[in-house]
């Protein structure tokens, strides 16, 4: 997760979607007072010199302790900075859930090549999630940009245009977790058996209603936010008000 006071933003980092570069390319922005969380020890070297370290950050809040780390969820940021962050824009990534699936399983299968039999149904069912969650609140997806896996370098240009960065936050682009997949694993393969596809659908209807993402298509038309996100926020920040009232 990155929440920049400066810029006025939260990134949202998804699973297996492009997110460690994305993160990579914003955490250049970021200033003194701004937050970043880690990556994974064997991605962190690519994180170019950047004027805020990353660290875990932990608050407390009303008797809770809140630990901002790589993949907290956006109610977390709103629930240690509630109002504060009201007009900040909420960006986060999305991937085509096939391929994201495919992504996944091997990423988890790297290190056990033994295990690699191919993917299963009962894989998929106990493993495979959707990110819609993460950046969700009261169920509904929030937020300003959804960067493409796929169009990652357009949708990081037409980011950085509606924050006011000047240069291209897409330059010397950093693909980290890159390489587990093999060439051959192409979707058409890892799901001819059809009822691995259609599990990976059901676990995914949300994205594929959405955003348009389907099987036999590898991306989707430009990702427009709700056009209620922001009374959805205001909504949020007056129940985490109202249960802090009852804390005092």
């Amino acid at each position: 997760m990155i929440i920049s006071h400066h810029w006025k933003f939260v990134f949202v980092k998804t699973r297996k979607t492009g997110g460690t570069s994305a993160e990579i390319a914003l955490s250049r922005l970021c200033k003194p007072g701004d937050i970043v969380t880690p990556v994974s020890q064997e991605d962190e070297h690519l994180r170019p010199d950047v004027a805020v370290g990353p660290q875990q950050m932990t608050f407390k809040v009303n008797g809770s302790v809140i630990k901002l780390t790589n993949h907290s969820p956006l109610r977390d940021a709103f629930r240690v900075f509630g109002a504060k962050l009201k007009d900040y824009k909420i960006i986060s990534v999305e991937r085509n859930p096939f391929d994201r699936a495919v992504s996944l399983y091997f990423w988890q299968k790297r290190n056990r090549p033994e295990n690699n039999s191919g993917m299963s149904a009962k894989w998929v069912i106990n493993t495979f999630n959707s990110n819609m969650p993460l950046y969700s609140l009261f169920g509904i997806p929030v937020f300003d940009h959804m960067l493409r896996t796929e169009n990652l370098d357009e949708d990081l240009a037409a980011l950085a245009q509606d924050l006011g960065v000047e240069g291209d936050l897409a330059s010397g682009l950093v693909r980290a977790k890159s390489g587990y997949r093999p060439k051959s694993a192409s979707r058409e393969e890892v799901f001819a058996d059809d009822l691995l596809r259609s599990v990976v659908e059901s676990k995914s209807m949300a994205e594929l209603y959405q955003f348009g993402y389907s099987f036999d298509r590898v991306g989707c038309e430009p990702i427009a936010p709700l056009p209620h996100r922001k009374q959805v926020i205001s909504a949020y920040i007056r129940k985490l008000k109202q249960a802090e009232a009852l804390n005092v």
